[in-house]
């Protein structure tokens, strides 16, 4: 299986299934039992998640302990945007840091 990081699109080859919740990406870190890093994850519906059966995430790029994980091959968009980032950056520039 061919995993990469939602985030960066940096390789996961070296990942162990099941997934740890404690594992991260070596490149930049982000967590990779996560909602955005799963098959059943949706970012056009309302609820995020497709499995009917999984609580509400309360964060999508937080691990988590969802039984119904499963990490997807397509998690990475490739358009080399972080949602946490640019919040971060807009924020920045309304208070002119």
């Amino acid at each position: 299986m061919n995993f990469q990081c939602y985030r960066c699109g940096n390789p996961l080859a070296g990942m162990i299934l099941p997934v740890s919740r404690r594992e991260e990406c070596g490149n930049c870190g982000a967590e990779i039992h996560v909602c955005r890093m799963c098959v059943h994850y949706r970012a056009n519906r309302q609820q995020w998640c497709a499995e009917e059966r999984a609580e509400p995430p309360s964060s999508t790029e937080r691990a988590n302990f969802c039984d119904y994980f499963a990490p997807s091959e397509r998690a990475y968009s490739g358009d080399g945007s972080d949602p946490t980032q640019d919040a971060l950056d807009q924020l920045s520039s309304l208070f002119k840091d």
